[in-house]
């Protein structure tokens, strides 16, 4: 034992004279570098090349992988509580609580990192949500431990928690994650539960969070999976409530509750835009028009079209109209705001609106002066207010009112087939003189080219109402066929002169008469194709030919000034 101090004591004195001996070559070292520093001159040594180094990022994507281990760890949890529920270590319904607050703690975790980590707060909000499916997908459809409502429930909790921590975090990855798992879910439930009304709850309640997120300038392009998965639940549940009969294994709800879940549809994404593009002052997006127009698309369809005797048709077309002329009043706000795409798109909206309201509360052959109402009403407002979206609409209502009014069925039947009544006179002079009025209110932008095409419509269903009064009083006036529909070519000849008249005496020039007075002779040309010559009658053939030709002649000498050889 004596022998190990004096060996650790000699290896000491070793390792002194060691570190002595290299102080001293370092020193001799450094006088020799010194001395050739002074004698010698220098010299110019060229570097080595640097290659360049490709970065590695091991420790990012070894980071990744802890934060996935640590989430199949906690799905693993997960099972672990349907294990102790299975083999009767805990209850059935304390396991579903368990495993429901297991997922929301995950969900909580996502959110608790604050070291700007979102990777790994999108990993454990993925591993949260595939708890969460799984517990409310097993124990409503496979095991039926849970009822509908509180499934559905469950479902608005875990979308709560997980929009507030995503909200209070600023983590996309979150809300993403939160909204596709819950809405996928209600919609899978919906399908094979048959369960309709609770889970169109949540999945309304799904879009109206995605929307009050949008409202506040979060998560804009995630809005659509809301909607999407909204617009398909209601749709069908549409759809099923409006068959003869409830098809087998589907929950009874009254018609009331269907149509509570469309207008929900509806107060959701009409409140949505209202808020964006009237107080947020922010540009309507094609997304806000496209789905507001599918979810009045959806009510309209299931309570007028589907509905079979069960719908509330006059409710919707009350709203319809409601919702048109606040639709109307928003873009005359737009329009003094001069936010022209706001304006346009509110216009369009009310437009359609207007249309679908006329039809679902106007009898039909009232309808022709709605129409007229609707079109003089069109053209006084984007007059008054310098709209042009809206003067455009003036003459499209007024077509309306020709078809109601069957103008159309006068100019293509043969005269000896033309049947009409008072009532009909009484549409066709209405439409006339709402076809003056328009005419009259859109004649101060007649050099406008945007304009140009409401004053060709016009203009034409001036004079086809001409037409179309002209004609029954030569059927009603003449018994003869031979001079009837002769009379009629003539009567369509001094159409087409007046026409070329007033386009070529006015200042400034009015065009669409010149064009409407090519088109009458088109016209009048047709019916001696289809009246007079296939009939085989040649003396009506001959008178009308001589119409015709005497009408060319005027009208040639009506335009030559115009047109000069």
């Amino acid at each position: 034992m004596s022998e190990i101090p004096e060996k650790t004591e000699h290896l000491e004195r070793r390792l002194e004279k060691l570190e002595l001996r290299v102080s001293r070559l370092e020193l001799h070292a450094m006088n020799q570098q010194s001395s050739r520093a002074t004698t010698e001159p220098a010299k110019v040594e060229l570097a080595a090349p640097v290659l360049p180094t490709i970065p590695f990022h091991g420790g990012r994507f070894a980071h990744i992988l802890g934060i996935a281990a640590k989430a199949v760890l906690a799905v693993a949890g997960g099972y672990l509580l349907r294990a102790w529920v299975e083999t009767g270590w805990l209850p059935h319904s304390a396991g579903i609580l368990a495993g429901f607050a297991y997922a929301l703690l995950w969900i909580i975790v996502a959110g608790s990192n604050t070291n700007g980590d979102r990777a790994s707060s999108t990993i454990y909000a993925i591993a949260s949500a595939i708890i969460f499916f799984g517990l409310v997908l097993e124990n409503e459809v496979s095991t039926k431990l849970l009822p509908s409502p509180i499934a559905a429930l469950m479902i608005l909790l875990y979308l709560c928690t997980g929009g507030v921590v995503a909200w209070i975090r600023n983590r996309d990855g979150i809300a993403i994650v939160t909204i596709t798992a819950t809405t996928t879910l209600s919609l899978t439930l919906l399908l094979t539960t048959h369960d309709l009304i609770p889970f169109d709850t949540s999945l309304l309640f799904a879009a109206a969070a995605s929307e009050f997120a949008a409202c506040n300038g979060k998560w804009l392009r995630q809005r659509w999976i809301g909607a999407f998965t909204a617009d398909l639940a209601v749709f069908f549940t549409a759809w099923v409530f409006s068959s003869p009969s409830l098809p087998d294994g589907y929950v009874l709800y009254s018609h009331s509750v269907a149509l509570t879940v469309q207008l929900g549809l509806v107060a959701i994404y009409l409140a949505s835009l209202g808020y964006r593009t009237l107080v947020l002052q922010a540009g309507v997006s094609f997304f806000e028009i496209a789905q507001n127009i599918f979810a009045v698309g959806i009510l309209i369809l299931s309570q007028v079209v589907m509905a079979r005797g069960t719908g509330r048709p006059f409710l919707v077309g009350v709203l319809c109209a409601a919702i048109g002329l606040g639709s109307y009043i928003a873009s005359i706000v737009f329009t003094r705001k001069g936010a022209t795409r706001n304006s346009l798109a509110y216009a369009l909206f009310a437009f359609a609106l207007a249309i679908a309201a006329t039809m679902i509360l106007v009898p039909p052959q009232a309808r022709v002066f709605a129409w007229c109402f609707l079109g003089v009403g069109a053209g006084w407002l984007g007059r008054r207010e310098h709209e042009t979206s809206v003067q455009l609409q003036a003459p499209v209502y007024l077509l309306g009112a020709a078809v109601s009014s069957g103008l159309l069925e006068i100019s293509n039947e043969p005269i000896g087939e033309v049947t009409s009544g008072p009532s009909q006179v009484v549409a066709i002079v209405a439409t006339a003189i709402a076809g003056v009025l328009v005419y009259r209110l859109l004649n101060g932008l007649a050099n406008s080219n945007r304009m140009r095409l409401a004053h060709v419509i016009c203009a034409a269903l001036i004079v086809l109402c001409g037409l179309g009064l002209g004609t029954i009083a030569i059927k009603k006036t003449l018994g003869t066929l031979f001079l009837a529909t002769s009379a009629r070519i003539a009567l369509i000849g001094l159409a087409a002169i007046e026409s070329a008249r007033r386009g070529a005496s006015h200042e400034p020039q009015r065009p669409e008469w010149v064009w409407l007075s090519y088109a009458l002779m088109v016209y009048g040309g047709w019916r001696i194709l289809v009246e007079d010559l296939a009939n085989g009658r040649p003396a009506s053939a001959a008178l009308s030919l001589l119409f015709y030709g005497g009408t060319l002649l005027f009208i040639t000498r009506i335009l030559r000034p115009r047109h000069p050889s």
